[in-house]
């Protein structure tokens, strides 16, 4: 974050402080709650495909890469962006 100086009186420097003194927890509350948030949608991701055989999709030349939207080649009949295309 890059820091700017401006001439303040000493009234508006208080305030300043103050305000950023109010605002430190609810910042950090929003960091934790989606950091939270992140590392549960991760945890039921990884619980979702737990019971999945591990395999591997190869896109050869001359074969076409497989869309977001199109249906996974594990056959779980989920889209590729909401089964094996997770954080690819």
């Amino acid at each position: 974050m890059h820091e700017i100086e401006v001439d303040m009186s000493p009234e508006h420097l208080e305030a300043v402080k103050a305000a950023k003194e109010l605002f430190e927890p609810i910042k950090e509350k929003t960091f934790n709650t989606l950091m939270n948030r992140h590392q549960r949608r991760a945890a039921v991701a990884e619980e979702r495909h737990a019971d999945r055989p591990v395999h591997t999709v190869l896109t050869m030349a001359g074969s076409k890469k497989i869309g977001r939207n199109q249906s996974c080649p594990c056959n779980s009949g989920r889209k590729y962006k909401k089964c094996c295309g997770i954080g690819a």
